[in-house]
């Protein structure tokens, strides 16, 4: 009879682990063979083999791209800027085994932070945070692209 209660209560268990481990993997999503975390407050809206978009509010939006056409990004910067962009400061910097350019821009009453993640084996990452040009940018603490480039593998 206490073997039937015990077989139950280790049954129990692992349905409940299985659901909780269910549950966690909406904490993370993939884009080709990459994954990582997605930032909080944020959910995915719209994902394709080669893109993903993810939102926090109507404002306030993070695009990921692998594209098929990889170009220098000398090159993307003047399609951009062809296009109306107006790009301000840029920096470089190592995270893991990705090099990051970071460009900052603005486009009509929005501001954006373009990230080239480019890990030397496949193309590049693209990942764009839009928001209004009238707020601080995040510092790096609380930028949701940081969430992301620190977890992506």
């Amino acid at each position: 009879m206490k073997f039937k209660y015990l077989f139950l209560s280790l049954m129990l268990l692992i349905i409940v682990g299985s659901m909780t481990a269910i549950a966690a993997d909406d904490d993370y999503e993939s884009l080709g063979d990459y994954t990582f975390d997605i930032p909080d407050g944020y959910e995915v809206i719209n994902k394709t083999d080669n893109q993903l978009s993810m939102q926090e509010d109507v404002n306030h939006a993070i695009v990921m791209s692998l594209p098929d056409d990889v170009k220098a990004p000398e090159d993307f910067k003047a399609d951009l800027e062809a296009q109306g962009y107006e790009f301000g400061d840029e920096d470089s910097y190592k995270v893991g085994n990705f090099d990051i350019n970071q460009y900052n821009y603005n486009y009509e009453s929005y501001q954006g932070f373009l990230y080239i993640c480019d890990d030397g084996n496949d193309s590049p990452i693209l990942i764009t945070l839009v928001m209004p040009a009238d707020e601080d940018a995040p510092d790096s603490d609380d930028n949701p692209v940081t969430q992301i480039v620190n977890s992506l593998e």
